[in-house]
């Protein structure tokens, strides 16, 4: 029989389906910019009860994180 996870390891894991506010913050951009993207296609989005979301494979495919400025 498996048992269950702590809720305290559950909490810290990152999730499968991002919210299209959260992909907004992780990339820097507006949630518009999100929503502007899933909508033409080039993110691919499930709406679900009101809100819209995404794989998180999907965003780091087709929407890779841009490496951070080297500060000076």
């Amino acid at each position: 029989m498996q048992t269950a996870a702590p809720r305290s390891l559950l909490l810290r894991e990152p999730s499968e389906f991002l919210t299209l506010p959260e992909i907004a913050q992780l990339r820097g951009v507006w949630t518009s910019t999100v929503f502007r993207r899933v909508v033409a296609g080039k993110l691919p989005g499930q709406y679900v009860a009101g809100l819209w979301f995404v794989r998180r494979v999907d965003l780091e495919e087709l929407w890779p994180a841009e490496p951070a400025e080297p500060s000076t």
